[in-house]
């Protein structure tokens, strides 16, 4: 498991962008604006595990629909399964989430350092997002 605090970074015009730097490569977190607290925290705490990893949690998935219904969920940790993309970037590994669909993914296609993966990289991973209270 890996654990990093990631800064807000930037807004796009659909996602927030949280960093944070390994050296010269952004581990970078995109989050569609549906799914972060209303007010947008500061720093996230991201966790990376592989899925054999026994303490990987368990995936809750929470898609736009229920959280507009309920707000609350807004504040709730994001589990999210993503799938190697490609590794074309000379610092950093894509990945794209599982889900397909902007209103079912609570995560965009992370960023990762190379430095932080395996080589080669793992061909899955979970993500969790803790919002900083």
């Amino acid at each position: 498991m890996i654990m990093k605090v990631c800064t807000y970074f930037k807004e796009t015009d659909n996602k927030y962008r949280w960093d944070y730097m390994e050296g010269k490569a952004p581990l970078e977190i995109y989050i569609p604006k549906w799914r972060v607290p209303v007010s947008c925290p500061q720093r996230i705490f991201v966790q990376i595990f592989e899925p054999e990893d026994s303490h990987c949690p368990t995936l809750i998935l929470h898609n736009k629909k229920e959280v507009d219904a309920n707000q609350r969920l807004r504040v709730e940790p994001i589990v999210a399964e993503v799938n190697f993309k490609e590794k074309n970037h000379k610092l950093v590994v894509r990945y794209d989430p599982v889900l397909e669909g902007n209103n079912a993914r609570e995560i965009g296609s992370p960023y990762i350092p190379k430095t932080l993966l395996d080589d080669p990289p793992q061909p899955r991973l979970i993500i969790v997002i803790n919002w900083e209270t």
